[in-house]
């Protein structure tokens, strides 16, 4: 009589587990895509942003870094939270961590080309540790988000069905609660400043 629960959530667990390497799949081949289009010199990459993050660092503006990091991080999860709440998402999803992968490297070449070499340097002192904790939490909001969108685009295509509900409040919890992880994680970069600077 129990195996069946126990199965029904090792399956999930696989399948959630999957979403999170898809999606950062996903987030690489943006970075990839980007690369590819800055080698081949189709896309110019401005350096006003790095030399403006740098400035910040260098006159001690560690609210604002605070400020804009969390921002960041919240205007994407939101993106996520609402794109899950689409049937379209399972499209939209993956197209997101595609520009978020972009992005992120967007920010390192605008570095290295401001700096050269010291400009890596910097980022790495800086941004190294928030960006990686931003994407995990990103991951984790997109895994829950995608399982929604999953069931909509389902309910869509089949009709509504009464026994299968979507049920938004675990994604919504997942959302609230990597919001209040971002914190630490965003202050994280300014602590990185503050010791390397």
């Amino acid at each position: 009589m129990q195996s069946k629960p126990i199965k029904e959530s090792s399956q999930k667990a696989h399948s959630g587990s999957a979403l999170f390497w898809g999606l950062l799949a996903c987030f690489l081949l943006g970075t990839l895509f980007l690369f590819i289009l800055a080698i081949n010199g189709k896309i110019t990459i401005p350096t006003q942003g790095a030399a403006s993050l740098l400035a910040d660092r260098q006159e001690g503006n560690w609210l604002k870094i605070y400020g804009q990091s969390y921002f960041s991080f919240f205007l994407q999860a939101s993106l996520l939270l609402a794109a899950g709440l689409s049937g379209l998402g399972i499209f939209l999803l993956p197209l997101l961590f595609l520009a978020y992968g972009g992005s992120s490297l967007y920010e390192i070449i605008s570095l290295y080309l401001l700096q050269g070499t010291e400009g890596l340097i910097q980022y790495w002192q800086l941004f190294w540790i928030p960006n990686l904790g931003k994407l995990v939490l990103l991951c984790l909001v997109g895994t829950k988000a995608f399982g929604t969108a999953l069931a909509l685009g389902k309910g869509v295509l089949k009709g509504p069905d009464k026994a299968e509900q979507v049920h938004y409040k675990p994604t919504l919890l997942r959302y609230l609660l990597c919001l209040v992880a971002a914190t630490p994680v965003s202050a994280s970069g300014v602590l990185l400043g503050i010791l390397f600077l």
